[in-house]
């Protein structure tokens, strides 16, 4: 006869409850919801890949030099707030090279812990296909794909892992935008 089958494990305790303020979030809805609801000042990921597949509304516009186009990222946040793994490095956060993961807009104050940021990308309208998204063959490093602090934003993070992203530039026709004193080379790219 066959060796007997090991024991069962025992299921998982319930996570712990939360400090008032904090939330849970085991789905992109969810940590996009959590984003929203200024009460929340903390927000921790349960383990697992959050695919970013849309664009946050609120994040601003960027001077292209003809018009405000706005500023694709998937999160953007305008507050002081932290995000938090559950268990550092086991959430990966994922735009699947459509949009930037992450913009950080002025005033905020944002604390990252222990994620995996990944598959973001500077993207823009094609200027002769303006129906279609395109990245960027050009050099635009300086815009961040994974993540983007803007001028008087502020970012801490801890234990977090940006790879795999996307900084090219925009393209020549967001030339001005550099230019711009309010856009200069005050943003930190990730």
């Amino acid at each position: 006869p066959p060796p007997p089958s090991p024991p069962a494990l025992p299921p998982s305790p319930p996570a712990p409850p939360l400090q008032p303020g904090s939330r849970y979030a085991i789905s992109s809805s969810e940590l996009i919801t959590a984003l929203n609801d200024a009460a929340v000042e903390k927000i921790v990921l349960r383990a697992g890949t959050y695919e970013l597949l849309t664009d946050q509304i609120g994040c601003g516009t960027v001077w292209t030099g003809e018009s405000n186009q706005p500023i694709w990222s998937a999160l953007c946040i305008n507050r002081s707030l932290t995000i938090e793994a559950e268990v550092a490095g086991g959430v990966v956060l994922d735009a699947k090279g459509t949009r930037r993961v992450m913009t950080i807009l002025p005033g905020a104050v944002v604390k990252l812990v222990g994620l995996n940021i990944t598959g973001g990308a500077v993207v823009f309208r094609d200027r002769k296909y303006r129906h279609e998204w395109s990245i960027s063959e050009l050099d635009h490093s300086s815009q961040g794909g994974g993540l983007m602090v803007e001028k008087g934003g502020t970012a801490d993070l801890e234990d977090c892992n940006i790879f795999d992203n996307t900084a090219v530039d925009v393209c020549s026709t967001f030339e001005p935008a550099f230019r711009n004193p309010q856009l200069s080379a005050d943003c930190v790219p990730c």
